[in-house]
């Protein structure tokens, strides 16, 4: 696991941690169309599921859905976001 990866991973458990409420399918994970983000979606659930005992929604979508739900919190994580080739996405949201 590379640093930014892992520092992404604490920051989201820490703020799930400092949460005031949470309730079902509190966190929604977005997974783009290729194996390795359906692999790396499906360890966040089983992590998040165990260890937080929250519920957690796996939705699919293209990286532009994803991007734009999660500014609009309809979804919370990316488990991979590859800079610099998605970085237009990402400053635009």
């Amino acid at each position: 696991m590379s640093l930014k990866k892992a520092l992404l991973s604490i920051t989201f458990a820490v703020s799930i941690c400092f949460s005031t409420v949470a309730s079902a399918a509190d966190v929604v994970i977005g997974v783009a169309n290729w194996p390795s983000v359906r692999v790396t979606a499906d360890i966040l659930k089983v992590i998040i599921e165990e260890n937080y005992g929250l519920e957690v929604e796996l939705q699919n979508g293209t990286n532009p859905i994803i991007f734009e739900a999660m500014d609009q919190n309809q979804m919370h994580v990316h488990p991979e976001v590859w800079l610099p080739n998605q970085q237009n996405l990402h400053d635009t949201y």
